[in-house]
């Protein structure tokens, strides 16, 4: 009796810490641009930037160019944090994309998103990597020790995208990104390096949005002034827009002065 009593006592507890840890990992973190504590993990917080929609901007507002590629020299500032020298595996979720392109469309744009911050700046020199590790299910954002690149649902209507930096705060050393795209905006995907082209007129351009997000997962902060209107981290996007997929001076010196 005393035996079977100590087994139920400890499978409640197991279950009570499984369902715990996942409360915990799956917290409700506000979709909203901040920084916020980490429930269970004192030592962390969670950045969360919102990748927000062109807004109607009336006279003397900033010029929001779409498609030309002008470089700019204005230095995007640090977010707060760097990554540490390691191989960052990365996690997508295959089934989660538009109908727009394929699965491997999907792999190709993230892998070409990821090599312009690699290639590009000084993270070439350190030992820093990203690797495409595996699929997953994950359609929202969790501390659960994975990197994942989604589409799943957001709940700012203005939001085309929302990424979310998990970071030491004493360190300042990054622990987790996850990325999420908003599956209710069109999506398409122009690939910019073969065509130089604009995107599809309507849609937003895939690789143009990835490559700003993972601007965040490397420590760059979002900008939202006319001087930054040509950076790849200028915070406002716009349908037709692949300027983002290339990287300005501003957007190098600023991962420079990080690594």
């Amino acid at each position: 009796m005393q035996k079977k009593l100590f087994i139920s006592v400890f499978a409640a507890a197991f279950a009570w810490l499984v369902f715990s840890g996942a409360a915990m990992a799956k917290q409700d973190i506000p979709q909203v641009d901040g920084t916020y504590d980490v429930s269970g993990h004192p030592n962390l917080l969670v950045r969360v930037f919102v990748h927000k929609a062109k807004p109607n901007f009336g006279k003397g507002s900033p010029v929001l160019p779409a498609c030309n590629d002008s470089d700019s020299t204005a230095v995007v500032k640090s977010a707060g944090w760097k990554l540490p020298n390691k191989t960052w595996d990365y996690y997508l979720n295959l089934s989660s994309i538009p109908a727009s392109f394929g699965q491997t469309d999907f792999k190709n744009f993230t892998n070409l998103a990821f090599t312009q911050w690699k290639n590009r700046t000084d993270l070439a020199k350190t030992n820093i990597s990203f690797n495409y590790k595996d699929d997953t299910t994950v359609n929202e954002a969790a501390y659960d020790q994975k990197n994942v690149i989604t589409w799943g649902p957001v709940s700012s209507s203005n939001a085309i995208a929302i990424t979310y930096t998990w970071y030491d705060r004493r360190t300042k050393l990054a622990v987790e990104n996850d990325t999420i795209m908003n599956t209710a905006f069109p999506w398409s995907w122009a690939n910019y390096f073969l065509t130089g082209a604009c995107g599809i007129s309507g849609t937003y351009d895939a690789q143009n949005i990835l490559t700003h997000e993972l601007g965040h997962w490397v420590g760059l902060n979002d900008h939202y002034t006319s001087a930054y209107a040509n950076n790849t981290m200028f915070g406002y996007g716009s349908p037709g827009e692949v300027k983002k997929d290339t990287l300005t001076k501003g957007d190098i010196t600023g991962v420079n002065n990080i690594y």
